[in-house]
């Protein structure tokens, strides 16, 4: 798996959001629109995900 920001494939809030996904595609949601809104809501969990491990905001830290 790449690095954060994306959830740990042991999340509960990403089996939550791939259950989600799976019942808008079988409601009938465009499965293109289903994917780009797991990304989404995965790529913002795994960012909370990381703030909680400690690393905070990457974006702030300068570069060596």
């Amino acid at each position: 798996m790449p690095d954060p920001p994306w959830p740990e494939p042991t999340n509960p809030i990403l089996a939550a959001l791939l259950h989600d996904a799976r019942n808008n595609i079988a409601d009938g949601m465009p499965v293109d629109l289903a994917m780009l809104q797991l990304a989404t809501h995965c790529w913002f969990e795994g960012g909370i995900d990381s703030y909680d491990r400690g690393q905070h905001d990457a974006r702030n830290q300068t570069q060596p």
